[in-house]
């Protein structure tokens, strides 16, 4: 519910530059986001967390300080009993369009 990551493959680590170990247990938009777009991605994951789905792009800062283009789709993940526990992401890189 924080953003926290709990989870990441490999493209991510090739995406933002950072190993899966060291992205896992971050606070995905304090790693990735870059300060001036937090307060808009903050606004977004609260409105995940009220059942939205959504798909937008935004710039990722990498781990070495470079910026991504990419395209995320976002949505409440719920826990067996139908509770949003959280939000699920997938990014792609879309710096080549």
């Amino acid at each position: 519910r924080d953003d926290r990551i709990l989870y990441a493959n490999g493209r991510a680590a090739e995406i933002t530059g950072w190993p899966v170990e060291a992205l896992v247990g971050q606070v995905g938009y304090e790693l990735l986001v870059a300060p001036e777009d937090r307060p808009a991605f903050v606004a977004r994951l609260g409105q995940r967390l009220q059942g939205a789905h959504e798909r937008y792009e935004l710039q990722l800062v990498r781990r070495d300080g470079t910026r991504v283009w990419t395209e995320n789709g976002a949505a409440p993940f719920r826990d067996a009993t139908g509770a949003i526990v959280g939000t699920i992401g997938i990014i792609a890189d879309i710096s080549a369009r």
